[in-house]
């Protein structure tokens, strides 16, 4: 979900809530580790391993978090290397998850 998605739903509920309370709130449970921010879709979601990368399916809406943190050390070394001081690295992909892959698509059933 996004902020204002967030926003919306609570004003849906009887609650009104400004985006910069919800900014602020997100933000202090990202630190907390229990919501992660999701760059791409520039939406948020529940959980997930701080390191770890998002697999996004861009059919269903699927995430995956899988360990890379293996992959984040190697590209802080790498940056360090290159004089570049990194506070943060965001590994996501986007594709289609093993289901979506193996079923065809909806042009493919139109055909």
């Amino acid at each position: 979900m996004s902020a204002y998605d967030l926003v919306e739903h609570l004003a849906s509920q009887g609650e009104k809530v400004a985006p910069q309370q919800v900014y602020r709130s997100l933000g202090r449970l990202c630190s907390e580790g229990a919501v992660r921010r999701i760059e791409s879709l520039h939406a948020y979601c529940a959980g997930g391993e701080d390191g770890g990368a998002i697999l996004y399916c861009e059919r269903c809406g699927a995430l995956r978090f899988p360990s890379v943190a293996h992959l984040a050390d190697a590209l802080r070394e790498h940056a360090q290397g290159a004089g570049f001081s990194t506070s943060r690295a965001v590994i996501e992909l986007c594709g289609l998850c093993e289901q979506c892959s193996s079923a065809p698509s909806a042009w493919e059933e139109y055909q």
